[in-house]
């Protein structure tokens, strides 16, 4: 019983940190659409709490970091209410208009019980379980603080120490609370990501096609796609692969919504999820690298004030900060990779077609995708003929952008079977997009004559 009430008070204060964080964020608006503010303060609070239990670790351990990271939590929380309370702020709780949105809305429900029930019935994969869950454990046996030892124990370099801890110390935060380091409930994490992140692109797709079904609909086919949630690396395993989509999809969805004008409140909640993605894997720097140029074309395109790019910063300071800390820790660049140098660019420039032609075939291996990349490449065409606007160049962008990068780099592989690198880890970079390229097929199904965003999609502008 005392396990169960520990949970409930860790998720709780996840969610009241980042509650208040969304709520700042979205100072200026009057109306909030509940189901959107939920999805947002999971996310940013399970990134706040975890960079605070890092950050704190260097002053505090044990109980006195615990109370630290609780007390800023709760702070958070509170001003973050107080505030949107002063300002008058209105929570809308959007509910179905029409049979066929109450239908999708339920199938949306029932896939989410599902996505728990199938994680609470699987253990966690190797990944899951090697590189994030071990992370934790470590932690937790050390009074909340990784221990020195960790990083300079070459035998615990298969646990990949250079990945960030977003994932780690948001398990580590449970564990804490529970008082003990129990697996089984860890993996609520991650069917809460994905419940996050079909919630905000029900959102994008209602907002940017103005037809809330749309959005509904595509929200309810993303529990479809095999590799999500039925395959090694889906929400099931414990891997961190679907909460970054989720992020990215966050950062990249509010993008494509001011594509014509900037919104200060939207703006500030893409640079909270920028900020999230180098602290959740190492390829969320190239994430970042993407969704940020994206996000100064925007700012171009939109002549809106400079000032606007110091969003861009945090993800960035996140960035170096864990690069600084990992160089801090005696650690060096990781040995997966050669160096980019031009011999070893030339020298491995053959590798380039095969890994192209391995590419091509993960897409349209149906056991993994069904039919998702083929629909999202007809969906693409359609828009390119329909309307060659800047939102299918952003989409299209961030889509093929990491895409490109992610194959370009087992040109560079220093396993012995650089296609087996390539063929062991393609699928669950593919997950990094699977989510954005969702928003190509909402824009596909919008019916021709709706070109503008409608005001009030889903029960907020």
């Amino acid at each position: 019983m005392l396990l169960l009430l520990g949970l409930l008070a860790g998720l709780c204060t996840l969610l009241l940190a980042g509650g208040g964080i969304t709520l700042l964020a979205f100072q200026g608006k009057a109306r909030l659409n509940f189901l959107e503010v939920v999805a947002l303060s999971w996310l940013f609070g399970t990134g706040a709490v975890s960079f605070l239990l890092w950050v704190g670790g260097a002053v505090f351990s044990g109980a006195s970091l615990q109370f630290t990271v609780t007390a800023i939590a709760l702070a958070l929380g509170l001003f973050g209410f107080v505030r949107a309370r002063k300002a008058g702020q209105r929570m809308v709780f959007p509910r179905p208009q029409t049979w066929v949105e109450g239908l999708l809305a339920a199938a949306l429900v029932l896939e989410c019980g599902l996505l728990i029930y199938v994680s609470f019935s699987r253990g966690l994969g190797w990944d899951g379980l090697l590189n994030w869950e071990v992370k934790a454990r470590y932690a937790f046996l050390n009074g909340g603080v990784m221990p020195a030892a960790y990083w300079s124990d070459v035998s615990r370099d298969f646990t990949h120490q250079s990945y960030p801890l977003w994932i780690p110390f948001t398990e580590l935060w449970l564990y804490l609370w529970m008082g003990e380091a129990q697996q089984f409930w860890i993996k609520l994490i991650f069917p809460a990501c994905y419940f996050a992140g079909a919630i905000l692109l029900a959102v994008f797709g209602a907002r940017l096609t103005g037809r809330r079904w749309i959005g509904l609909l595509t929200a309810t086919l993303l529990f479809f796609v095999p590799c999500l949630t039925n395959w090694p690396g889906g929400v099931q395993v414990g891997y961190v692969d679907v909460p970054l989509s989720m992020v990215y999809l966050g950062a990249i969805g509010y993008l494509l919504l001011q594509s014509d004008a900037i919104d200060p409140a939207q703006w500030r909640i893409m640079g909270l999820c920028l900020a999230l993605l180098p602290w959740a894997k190492r390829e969320g720097n190239v994430l970042w690298l993407i969704a940020a140029l994206v996000g100064v074309f925007v700012l171009w395109r939109s002549g809106h004030s400079r000032r606007a790019l110091l969003w861009l910063v945090p993800g960035f300071l996140i960035m170096m900060g864990w690069k600084f800390f990992y160089t801090a820790m005696g650690k060096g660049p990781g040995t997966e990779f050669l160096p980019v140098t031009w011999t070893n660019v030339t020298t491995n420039l053959p590798r380039a077609f095969p890994i192209l032609r391995a590419v091509l075939e993960e897409m349209l291996l149906k056991s993994r995708w069904s039919l998702f990349w083929p629909i999202v490449a007809l969906a693409f065409l359609a828009l390119l003929l329909r309307a060659r606007d800047r939102r299918l160049l952003i989409l299209f962008f961030a889509v093929a952008a990491p895409i490109g990068i992610y194959a370009s780099a087992y040109v560079l592989s220093s396993w012995t079977s650089w296609m087996g690198h390539a063929e062991a880890s393609l699928s669950r970079l593919l997950l990094h997009v699977m989510p954005v390229a969702w928003l190509a097929i909402a824009l596909a199904l919008r019916p021709p004559r709706i070109l503008a965003v409608k005001a009030g999609a889903l029960g907020t502008a």
